[in-house]
């Protein structure tokens, strides 16, 4: 039961502080728009003391139905319920009340609570992890751990990001300008990443962030150079300084059945205009070796990473593109050869392929 603001169970295990929810709780009470300045970003499980948490809900429940928060709401809501004795009585909401803390202050109130739950699921995350590193298991290895454990980590950031929300007409329409205003000085209709191949980029304007694109064909229609054809088209409208800047980094490819140095020789063979077979078998003239060497150095610079791993999942595709994403400041495309090969999530087998592809 808690007696006064002042005198408050101590957390010492954890990162939190107790001033700051109790004055986030007052200036609610005192003047309930000052939930409108937290209501974004905080949320009851935030609060490390249980008291407050059970408060902040409350008044989150009152103010969604459109009923006023005040000790008076608050004691009938918590009588109701059976539980006014256990957030310390009308005494304790009378204390908040009288608190006087500023609507004007809530939002800063708020996030020092945020950033203490943060900090508090950080380390239950580390925990979590090193927990699951001593539980050794086949089907949790070493390397899976670790991308769970990054996984759980980009989570919390996502969650951690505070600012966004609506965005007004006006602002959306300049980012449309600036994108036509690209593509108009580009020559063409391109706004996003260039494919490489005229007719599909008149069809698409290019390839634009959050596009997802499946090809599909019959066995040996030639998927696998397309996809390399336009993950290396991709890489080179970066390398030249054409790529827009929201897709300005390296483009990445996941061959799940060749392996690097195909894939390498395949575009160095299309580059350089030399047949892949001869440069297999080594008949290509010593004027055509010399010409793969200087195409070699050309594209030595390409931003282009292929990875080979064989079953890669895609938890681990999406650590890796973090990763590459968090070096080189974006990613202008990412290409998977090809789904059917993927590992299931987890590692865990569906006796449902379709299901289990779906995923």
């Amino acid at each position: 039961m808690v007696e006064s603001i002042n005198d408050m169970k101590s957390l010492n295990e954890a990162p939190h502080n107790i001033e700051a929810e109790q004055a986030i709780l007052s200036a609610i009470i005192i003047n309930n728009r000052s939930y409108e300045r937290v209501s974004e970003f905080l949320q009851a499980g935030d609060f490390s003391e249980k008291v407050h948490a059970t408060i902040f809900e409350a008044c989150e429940r009152l103010i969604a139905k459109g009923h006023l928060v005040d000790p008076i709401t608050l004691k009938n809501y918590f009588e109701q319920k059976g539980e006014l004795e256990s957030i310390g009585g009308f005494e304790f909401l009378v204390q908040l009340s009288d608190a006087g803390v500023s609507a004007i202050h809530a939002a800063d109130y708020g996030r020092i609570v945020h950033d203490k739950s943060m900090r508090r699921k950080l380390i239950e995350i580390g925990q979590d992890i090193t927990h699951s590193a001593y539980s050794e298991g086949v089907e949790t290895p070493a390397t899976a751990q670790i991308e769970i454990a990054e996984k759980k980590l980009f989570d919390l950031a996502s969650i951690g990001e505070v600012e966004g929300g609506f965005e007004r007409l006006g602002e959306s329409l300049l980012k449309t300008l600036k994108n036509t205003e690209e593509a108009f000085k580009s020559d063409g209709s391109i706004t996003g990443v260039s494919t490489g191949l005229k007719d599909l980029d008149d069809k698409t304007g290019g390839m634009h962030p959050s596009d997802l694109v499946i090809v599909a064909a019959r066995p040996g229609m030639g998927k696998t150079v397309l996809a390399l054809n336009l993950a290396f088209s991709a890489a080179n409208e970066v390398a030249q300084g054409r790529a827009p800047q929201i897709l300005n980094g390296p483009a990445c490819l996941f061959s799940l059945e060749m392996s690097s140095d195909q894939l390498a020789g395949r575009i160095l063979s299309s580059q350089a205009e030399i047949g892949a077979h001869k440069m297999r078998t080594g008949t290509v003239t010593e004027e055509e070796f010399s010409k793969l060497t200087q195409y070699a150095r050309a594209l030595n610079d390409m931003p282009l990473y292929l990875d080979d791993t064989p079953g890669i999942s895609v938890p681990a595709i999406r650590t890796r593109c973090r990763r590459l994403k968090r070096q080189h400041g974006g990613l202008s495309m990412i290409v998977i050869d090809y789904i059917q090969l993927l590992s299931s999530p987890g590692g865990q087998k569906s006796e449902n392929r379709v299901q289990e592809l779906s995923e």
